[in-house]
């Protein structure tokens, strides 16, 4: 190694150290101001020690400013013997950040030298009496002075001390056994793997051809002993030794089609294992690296305390925040989009939450207020709460303001939903006075937009005089790996799963319209309602009209509901999305792309973006608006059409049954399983016929057919349709109320079909 080689790994080791122990010394300090005396020695000892380890990495690369800077922050510390008031740790962040601010050019400066002599004032004057719960910290022995290195200047033969000072410099516990890789590159690792899914897939439908093979290749051998049979009959009329010949002939023949057989049988077992590793393999790869993507939430709470006690000092405050330990990691990509988010309601809370000394004093509160960071799962979020113990929201001065902007009637409830709406609405604020951390109106709606686009959503708790708390409920990864594919006219696109809320069937006709936009009551409540044949200005397969059926995705990011009519939904598929490239970035449609198993490229839906577009496309109404809202457009009576709900896991027996159904003219809802089902007999009002399969996860239909009976539908007729043919399984089906019982291998659309007109007529 030469000597720019040298010192070009020299200033990648400080570069990559030097934040890290920059980071360790402002917790440690902070924590030396927050916690009781008691707890003073170990942040004290944290402190000097990664000032010490930042002086010899800046010793090593020459950078004599920091030496000199952080030995004089050693020696004041030691010169205060573990008493530090406020000016005094002020003093110290001012130290911090100089490096910090220094940290990657140095050079005289009249700050520095004016830094260096007021710690050399302070660390002169006469100090007070150790603390006593201090009393315990050894005696600072004196420490040689460090004579700072100058910028590295040497020959190749002086490489091996100065080597060794390299190896001094970095091995500190931080970098042992870690690496630093950028996110772009863990991103293109992810897009590879992507790839690898795709190549899977392709390998899967390889696979299932190959085995579609081997029925073909059993009839090949059962007509060629049909035809050996037949040419031994005709033998007998050949002389014999042509008879002797062909008989030979045949045998060898025979012969290599029984090995053909055996080698496709060997292969095909082969492929069937390999393919299977490489299935593990590629999920453990792509598992690896959404694990390379996550970090500990912890640390990342750190760089927010700073932040509080910044924001405390130039309001005359007292703050500590305290961050809950805890073991949940979250994609660093998560944390970064979310950054902001959380420096605005740290601020906030410090600003408008934590109450003054004298407030608090006389509110019987301790002095310093207190805001705590924790993190928790909730389902497949990750929700992270910032908590205060300050006076909380004044809900009548909101309701005030909400009142003069025409937002809230004159006396009207304000809960913690209501008053959240309120607060993360542009321009809307309660600061009777503008500073430089609150009172311009701007910040709130940015936090909820933010979540809203990564799919999570805001809530809040307040309690007047108490405190409050946000409560930022985020996915814990943005690398999704499922989706479901939906169809247009003669396009398919891609919607990732995590935004799809459920998918209902249904008739056109029982859609309202409201202010020309239409609606859907979901749970008892609207819906708004679009067609991504609209969206897309595009032909659906089908013209829409009041009495079509059509599936329906409700879609939700955040607190945003959305109904979207598609023409079918073939199903899920694994999905890795990647971007489309530059091209395409201000397409706002699309979210990135995926690529099927036949290697085909299936645009992703950007939910988010439809979401807010709805307004965009209220105009395009679905269906002609009546006299009476409340009324089925075009005059139709919910008799005119039969509904018959189809359960099933299988999406193939799915499409089978309603595909037969609908030809009949019958207006069909499908559910994946006996819970689904429930939830649609609830919503729907008027099934006539319930179709269930009888294994299904989550409840299966021996259970539905009895909930079924126990509730208010308890004279619907019930079908089991199922694979599951012994007595012993009817009898119980029968028992749990099913109506009749057919077996799916001796399933005709013919018998289906006179089963169902037995039960509600023709469709």
């Amino acid at each position: 190694m030469n000597n720019d080689e040298l010192q070009k790994a020299l200033l990648q080791a400080f570069s990559e150290e030097a934040p890290e122990l920059l980071k360790k010394a402002r917790s440690a300090l902070l924590d030396m101001e927050n916690n009781s005396s008691a707890d003073l020695a170990e942040p004290l000892d944290r402190l000097k020690r990664s000032l010490h380890s930042l002086k010899g990495s800046s010793s090593a690369i020459g950078r004599v400013d920091l030496v000199d800077l952080s030995h004089h922050l050693e020696t004041y510390l030691l010169s205060c013997n573990g008493v530090l008031d406020a000016a005094q740790l002020d003093l110290l962040h001012e130290g911090l950040a100089y490096i910090e601010a220094h940290m990657s050019a140095g050079g005289d400066s009249p700050m520095l030298a004016e830094l260096l002599r007021a710690l050399d004032e302070t660390a002169s004057a006469p100090q007070p009496a150790a603390r006593p719960a201090a009393a315990g910290l050894p005696e600072p022995e004196p420490e040689p002075e460090l004579v700072p290195l100058a910028a590295p200047s040497f020959s190749d033969s002086e490489v091996e001390p100065q080597a060794a000072v390299l190896a001094e410099v970095v091995r500190t516990p931080v970098l042992d056994e870690t690496i630093r890789v950028s996110t772009r590159k863990i991103n293109d690792i992810q897009a590879s793997v992507g790839e690898l899914i795709a190549f899977d897939l392709q390998q899967k439908d390889n696979i299932s051809l190959l085995l579609g093979s081997d029925s073909l290749l059993a009839d090949i051998m059962r007509n060629w002993v049909a035809i050996r049979h037949d040419v031994r009959g005709l033998q007998q009329s050949l002389p014999a030794q042509k008879a002797a010949r062909l008989d030979a002939r045949l045998a060898q023949f025979s012969s290599e089609l029984k090995d053909i057989q055996h080698d496709f049988f060997r292969l095909r077992s082969q492929l069937n294992n390999q393919n299977a590793q490489f299935s593990l393999l590629v999920d453990e790869i792509g598992v690896n690296v959404r694990a390379v993507r996550m970090m500990p939430i912890v640390p990342f709470f750190e760089s927010f305390r700073a932040v509080a006690r910044e924001a405390a000092r130039q309001l005359g405050k007292n703050v500590s925040v305290e961050c809950v330990d805890s073991d949940i990691e979250v994609d660093r990509m998560v944390l970064e989009k979310v950054k902001d988010a959380m420096l605005h309601i740290v601020r906030n809370a410090v600003s408008h939450g934590i109450e003054g000394v004298e407030e608090r004093l006389a509110a019987g509160k301790p002095e310093q207020g207190r805001i705590v960071l924790k993190a928790g799962f909730n389902g497949a979020f990750v929700t992270v709460s910032i908590s205060d113990d300050g006076r909380g929201f004044d809900r009548q001065k909101l309701a005030r303001k909400a009142v003069q902007m025409g937002l809230m009637k004159d006396g009207e409830a304000l809960d913690d939903t209501r008053m959240l709406d309120l607060v993360c609405m542009p321009g809307f604020s309660t600061a009777e006075t503008v500073n430089q951390l609150s009172g311009r109106g701007v910040g709130m709606d940015v936090v909820a937009s933010v979540l809203t686009e990564i799919g999570g959503f805001l809530s809040l708790e307040s309690r007047q005089g108490e405190g409050s708390s946000f409560s930022l409920n985020m996915p814990s990864t943005l690398a999704n790996t499922q989706g479901l594919m939906v169809s247009v006219g003669d396009f398919r696109f891609g919607v990732v799963l995590d935004f799809v809320e459920r998918i209902v069937r249904l008739r056109l006709d029982r859609l309202v319209e409201i202010n020309g936009q239409s609606i859907f009551y979901l749970d008892d409540e609207p819906v708004a309602v679009t067609s991504l044949a609209s969206v897309l200005q595009q032909p659906a397969l089908e013209p829409d009209n009041a009495l079509a059926v059509k599936p329906m995705l409700i879609l939700k990011a955040g607190n945003q509901r959305l109904a979207l009519i598609v023409d079918d939904v073939p199903g899920e598929i694994p999905m890795m999305v990647k971007s489309l490239g530059p091209q395409y970035e201000r397409v706002d449609l699309y979210a990135g792309c995926t690529i099927l198993s036949e290697g085909s490229v299936l645009a992703v839906l950007n939910v988010r973006s439809l979401l807010q577009q709805v307004g965009r496309f209220a105009a395009l109404a679905l269906v002609e608006k009546s006299q009476d809202p409340l009324l089925p457009a075009g005059g139709a009576t919910e008799n005119d059409v039969v509904t018959v709900l189809v359960v099933d896991d299988s999406i193939t027996t799915r499409t089978l049954e309603r595909n037969i159904l609908e030809a009949e003219n019958y207006r069909v809802l499908v559910a994946t399983d006996g819970i689904e089902a429930l939830e649609l007999l609830h919503v729907e009002n008027d099934v006539q016929l319930l179709v269930t399969d009888m294994e299904m996860p989550r409840m299966d239909g021996i259970n539905l057919c009895r909930e079924v009976r126990a509730s208010r539908f308890a004279k619907l007729p019930i079908i089991m349709v199922t694979s599951v043919g012994n007595a012993q399984e009817k009898a119980k089906a029968m028992q749990a109320g099913a109506d009749a019982y057919i077996i799916k291998h001796d399933f005709h659309q013919d018998h289906f079909l006179a089963t169902v007109r037995r039960f509600v007529g023709h469709g």
